[in-house]
């Protein structure tokens, strides 16, 4: 059983970067394959933070980061980004691929990168991406707008949010003469795929602040618990939810 793992979607500039301002900066592990500085004061001040330029090195470093026996100086591991990640193993796919094996080991490498993640049994792991709206037609006719994480090729389309435990849309709400307010939309509303146990926030908006939604679900879990168990007892920890 995997240790819950988050996945932060929406366009650029909504706040997914900056939902992760309040994280512990010495046990907190930064795999950057944006290779941009992080948009808030202390973005530099953490102590484990890795630029990616690769698909291949950001999946090594995905799978050593979550396998390691040094992994212990690190209690979330967050992935900047989803997107960038893809984007690179497509480019990387066509150039040692020709026709439908393109998309065959892109799909398939996705599959694992997913797998090895979901493989963690000890951290939080927190990954961002970039959203796409996507229309649907109603039986009545009507046409409906939704939105979903994107990734290119018909094989993962409206799939990545399945392996996730937690899924978080941001949300920006603007109010004439006021600073905007960065916010996660917590549950689908019918406009989005956004999900999580519905009493574990309690309410459909809440502050964009992953920081705040590991101590909820690190509660809600009772994952402090399990893992002084499992240190006594010497067996791996475990999550409650798949």
């Amino acid at each position: 059983m995997n240790f819950p793992m988050i996945l932060i979607c929406g366009q650029s500039g909504s706040g997914k970067s900056y939902s992760l301002r309040n994280l512990d900066k010495e046990k907190t592990k930064i795999i950057n394959i944006e290779r941009k500085i992080l948009p808030f004061k202390e973005a530099l001040k953490f102590k484990h933070l890795v630029d990616i330029e690769t698909a291949e090195k950001a999946a090594k470093e995905v799978s050593d980061s979550i396998k390691s026996t040094d992994n212990n100086n690190y209690d979330v591991i967050v992935i900047e980004s989803f997107t960038k990640y893809v984007e690179l193993l497509l480019s990387f796919s066509k150039k040692i691929n020709k026709g439908y094996d393109i998309y065959n080991y892109y799909n398939a490498t996705i599959g694992s990168f997913l797998e090895t993640i979901k493989g963690n049994n000890n951290k939080f792991v927190v990954i961002t991406a970039i959203d796409e709206r996507v229309e649907f037609i109603q039986p009545t006719g009507a046409i409906t707008t939704s939105r979903r994480c994107a990734v290119s090729g018909k094989e993962w389309e409206g799939k990545i949010e399945k392996e996730f435990t937690v899924v978080l849309f941001t949300d920006v709400k603007q109010e004439k003469g006021k600073n905007p307010e960065y916010r996660f939309i917590t549950n689908n509303d019918g406009t989005n795929s956004s999900k999580s146990p519905p009493d574990l926030f309690g309410k459909q908006y809440i502050e964009n602040d992953i920081n705040m939604v590991i101590s909820k679900m690190k509660e809600y879990y009772e994952l402090d618990k399990i893992s002084e168990i499992s240190d006594k007892q010497k067996l791996p920890v475990l999550s409650t939810y798949e």
